[in-house]
């Protein structure tokens, strides 16, 4: 790499970062699944092995519904462990929340160009981390402004780590090398289970075609799962064991998204490709089609691993019920590269203006939807952003070791700032005297218009 490159790379991480700690800036928590990781983050270092939503929950509870849950297994540990500890470093401000996924999706940036430089020149290298680093849904994530975002987020960033260092390690699989890759294969199990798979058949499909005896490589994918299940299976164990209900209930819940619609999720089965357009623009439907012939041009043996990385996701989720576009956010940095291998190869015609001509038409081409998508960015934050007067009551509650307050509808966000136990909904009288009958100071949010005659005498706060 000359000192130009080098400085365009830098802008590139550097212009990535700033789009998405600009659209990261909120004081309050995101509506969707933010709030939610965010809450059982803020306490979990306190008790690591035991992540709860309603960390006193005065009123009984349906362990099948994991929005209003006490034992919340609905996500693995690893990316709540992660938003904990930044919790505990910068403090209990919604920023702490999305410090990591700013950095592990910065960090994506670059791991993305060394994998690309693998098999590409530094300059479609270049083009591929720009795509990247633009992709707009990739920034929502990052920003908390669209649902599974932080866990797609650092979800993606070990997928990608693993898929690099497969490449990198491939001619060599050393004992060290293989343990490593099942580390980082129970990080990305950790943090969402079973999708993290998808990096077996990739690694198979890099490792087989190599010079290595077969031999050498069974040896390897041994070593490497036998590390993932050693790291594995405690947490599955654990919590089996511990939370039998819950456990139980989490995995019949996740492999219903194979065959129903959850929670208004249905989509057709061209969803994903619809996400793809929207994100990159219809010159995907050109792009990759071109990418795929030039692949196969070039030897399709040794590309099959970024095949698998690409279509295996795109296939599974689009053949499953429920759908999130968030689902095969894993792939993106594939997707990515079929766009340098097309710049790559149009910047290698022998003659060298035409390929710049060329090569300068399909960079803008590539780049005009994930831009003007960028604009609309903000409109986006701007409306999902809001700003909640709280009442001063709740500072002032906020010195108290337990409280329940009913009524509040942004409950999540006033857990996560306040402490104390919050719920939605107005009670009728029973949950109120269950409630007083724990002992903890009961509260009622004023509701607009007439208080309700079966709660006379209540605590109200305006």
């Amino acid at each position: 790499m000359n000192l130009l490159q080098r400085g365009i790379l830098f802008f590139i991480i550097i212009f990535g970062f700033g789009l998405r700690h600009y659209v990261s800036d909120a004081s309050q928590l995101r509506p969707w699944d933010e709030r939610f990781h965010a809450l059982v983050a803020k306490d979990i270092w306190k008790s690591p092995l035991k992540p709860m939503l309603y960390k006193n929950p005065v009123l009984e509870y349906d362990y099948r519904y994991w929005d209003q849950n006490h034992v919340w297994l609905h996500k693995p540990p690893l990316t709540l462990w992660i938003i904990g500890t930044s919790l505990e470093i910068f403090g209990n401000h919604p920023t702490a929340v999305r410090i990591p996924s700013l950095i592990f999706s910065t960090l994506s940036i670059l791991l993305l160009f060394f994998l690309s430089r693998k098999i590409m020149s530094v300059n479609a290298s270049l083009f591929t981390v720009l795509i990247f680093s633009h992709y707009p849904h990739g920034i929502l994530l990052a920003s908390g402004l669209s649902p599974t975002d932080h866990v797609d987020t650092l979800f993606a960033f070990f997928i990608l780590l693993g898929v690099f260092l497969g490449i990198e390690w491939k001619e060599d699989l050393s004992p060290k090398r293989t343990i490593f890759l099942g580390f980082i294969l129970a990080l990305a199990y950790l943090t969402k289970s079973l999708p993290s798979l998808v990096l077996i058949p990739v690694w198979y499909l890099m490792f087989s075609k190599t010079l290595l005896p077969t031999r050498r490589v069974i040896t390897a994918f041994v070593t490497l799962l036998a590390m993932a299940l050693i790291l594995v299976l405690p947490w599955d164990i654990y919590t089996k064991t511990h939370f039998p209900l819950e456990a139980a209930n989490e995995s019949e819940y996740n492999w219903r998204h194979l065959f129903e619609p959850i929670e208004g999720h249905g989509k057709p089965w061209s969803y994903f490709l619809a996400s793809l357009i929207k994100n990159f623009g219809w010159i995907w439907i050109l792009a990759f089609p071109i990418a795929h012939f030039l692949i196969w041009r070039k030897g399709i043996k040794n590309y099959l691993w970024l095949i698998s990385w690409i279509w295996i996701p795109l296939l599974v989720f689009s053949i499953s019920t429920t759908k999130m576009e968030g689902y095969i956010f894993i792939s993106i940095p594939g997707f990515c590269i079929l766009f340098g291998i097309i710049l790559d190869w149009i910047l290698s015609n022998k003659n060298k203006r035409l390929g710049l001509i060329l090569g300068s038409i399909f960079i803008v081409l590539s780049l005009l939807r994930p831009s003007l998508a960028l604009s609309k960015l903000t409109n986006k934050k701007n409306s999902r952003d809001r700003s909640i007067a709280w009442p001063k009551e709740y500072s002032e509650l906020k010195g108290e070791s337990e409280f329940v307050v009913f009524n509040e509808k942004n409950y999540l966000e006033a857990m996560f700032f306040f402490g104390g136990t919050f719920y939605k909904f107005l009670p009728n009288r029973d949950q109120l005297d269950k409630a007083r009958s724990t002992g903890i100071p009961v509260y009622i949010r004023q509701p607009k218009g007439q208080e309700p005659d079966s709660l006379k005498g209540a605590i109200w706060i305006p």
